[in-house]
């Protein structure tokens, strides 16, 4: 998603109502401790992706496991699997893997790094809560948070918290091209045991397998 500038005017007016809203600040800051306090976690999502020209609408299932700063995602096809050092983009459907090396310092795209999709709010946003929403039986709380930095793809984030257990239960991306991403959770499961291994793609059993690797 790149930036166009026919999108930037849509942002400015909300950058300059933005704030800094203890509210949301006090319920952003229960999720991330709750958030942190996982050994594991396996969260099973829906994303709603769409563009506006031309315009698409693509519904995708996924699953992402994480234990600290590992984690695999499977999602449209493919499965992506990061150690915290490498990263593995693997195929099946063209029996192809792309390796990668692991730059935490450097920044990622959201479908890059699939982790932000639950940590990105955490740091470097103005943020409001703007009221409680009644989905499915749920009392979810509704923040609208805005990036300090204008450079980013998106020009701002809405997010829906399930205030009783403290968890993020949809995230929306809104891009300056003007598509967007809507992450819904299905269902968290915590703690389970998953072995370091598990985040590791494995050549051995893949040996039919083209590796192209991007690490040199």
């Amino acid at each position: 998603m790149k930036n166009l500038l026919l999108f930037l005017f849509v942002s400015l007016p909300i950058l300059t109502n933005a704030q800094y809203d203890p509210a949301a600040r006090t319920l952003l800051d229960r999720v991330s401790k709750n958030t942190k306090s996982w050994k594991t976690a396996k969260i099973e999502f829906n994303a709603l992706i769409t563009t506006a020209e031309p315009k698409t609408e693509e519904n995708h299932k996924g699953t992402l496991w994480q234990k600290q700063d590992k984690y695999k995602l499977v999602m449209m096809g493919s499965e992506t699997y990061c150690n915290g050092k490498k990263k593995w983009v693997y195929m099946p459907e063209v029996e192809e893997v792309n390796l990668y090396n692991v730059d935490k310092n450097k920044s990622e795209s959201l479908l890059d790094n699939p982790q932000q999709i639950f940590t990105i709010y955490t740091k470097g946003f103005k943020y409001q809560l703007i009221g409680d929403v009644n989905e499915a039986g749920k009392t979810l709380a509704e923040l609208e948070l805005v990036p300090e930095n204008r450079n980013v793809e998106y020009f701002k984030i809405k997010v829906l918290i399930d205030k009783a257990n403290n968890r993020i239960e949809q995230i929306k991306y809104f891009s300056k091209d003007g598509s967007r991403i809507t992450i819904s959770v299905i269902k968290y499961t915590i703690d389970q045991t998953y072995p370091d291994d598990f985040f590791t793609f494995d050549t051995n059993k893949h040996k039919d397998v083209i590796l192209i690797d991007m690490t040199e």
